[in-house]
């Protein structure tokens, strides 16, 4: 997932148990759709605009360009298709150390926000 501005410097996972949360804008006309899609994703690398680990190599001096983290595939779909649709934005947001330690399952905290992304999307298999 590209990474805002200087995010990537904000998180570190070298330090167990570093999470984000999934921040989704969606843009609708003149109405702005704003919240917390997936809450509590472990994050498992930062990575350079080289594919270099920005952690475990912290004398390149990169730039954080990536974040990787593992989510269940059916979260996964769910992000994937929010690429494709116009006008969604996925921002990760950084949590705070307290919050951290109580991080809670991964899982969408927004169905409203879930339908919106699936109401533009057809599924084949189903």
């Amino acid at each position: 997932m590209p990474l805002h501005s200087s995010l990537g410097d904000r998180v570190r996972p070298s330090a167990p148990g570093d999470y984000i949360d999934l921040m989704v804008q969606i843009r609708d006309g003149n109405t702005i759709t704003f919240g917390t899609l997936v809450e509590s994703v472990k994050v498992k690398a930062i990575k350079d605009d080289n594919g270099n680990s920005l952690l475990e190599n912290t004398i390149s001096g990169g730039t954080p360009a990536a974040m990787l983290f593992e989510v269940e595939d059916s979260l996964f779909d769910l992000l994937k298709k929010s690429e494709y649709v116009a006008n969604v934005e996925v921002i990760p947001i950084p949590r705070n150390a307290s919050y951290t330690k109580n991080e809670g399952a991964t899982e969408v905290s927004s169905e409203q926000i879930k339908q919106k992304i699936l109401e533009n999307c057809v599924d084949i298999n189903s």
